[in-house]
């Protein structure tokens, strides 16, 4: 129970910080909606497959804007697996109201003189912000809960590697 309480507040205490982030970076111009009228919810979402873990994945959506991102991916292999990659791909793609899956987003890191080091760029993976797109208003939270990471790598032997992780929401803030 007691750990429960610390997770809950634990939460609590990151939806307040995220919203508020995106409220005071706001520009002037683009406060046309008052804050009362807004409805703000948020998931926070983890997975976890073979060989990738993802950790504190966000979906915070607004009345005018969606942003995802925030997670932290995990290699639960040996580093030494990956110190000579030069190539690393994270996708989101989310389930749509009509049943097919679209790319929400996509990071890449290549490089041609030398590895990339993937365990330093996956530490703290980085976020969008955008305003809707089409049919991202019919979109409900079981479209959200279907989110999906697919992870596609080069390991140490120079061999193309691919993970899909399903997502799971893990938590919920509805403001």
């Amino acid at each position: 129970m007691r750990k429960l309480l610390v997770v809950m507040s634990g939460v609590l205490v990151l939806s307040n910080a995220i919203w508020g982030y995106l409220y005071w970076s706001r520009t002037v111009s683009e406060q046309t909606i008052p804050i009362a009228e807004d409805e703000l919810s948020l998931y926070t979402m983890s997975g976890s497959g073979h060989l990738w873990e993802i950790t504190g994945h966000k979906i915070l959506i607004s009345s005018d804007k969606i942003m995802r991102g925030r997670g932290k991916l995990t290699y639960k292999g040996e580093p030494y697996d990956l110190e000579n990659s030069r190539y690393i791909e994270i996708t989101f793609r989310e389930s749509t109201p009509d049943g097919r899956m679209e790319t929400v987003s996509s990071n890449e890191y290549r490089s041609l003189d030398g590895p990339v080091s993937i365990l330093a760029n996956v530490e703290q993976l980085g976020s969008m912000t955008s305003p809707y797109s089409s049919g991202e208003f019919n979109k409900t939270k079981m479209d959200y809960e279907n989110t999906v990471m697919e992870v596609t790598w080069e390991d140490d032997r120079g061999q193309m590697q691919t993970e899909i992780v399903e997502l799971d929401i893990e938590g919920e803030i509805i403001l």
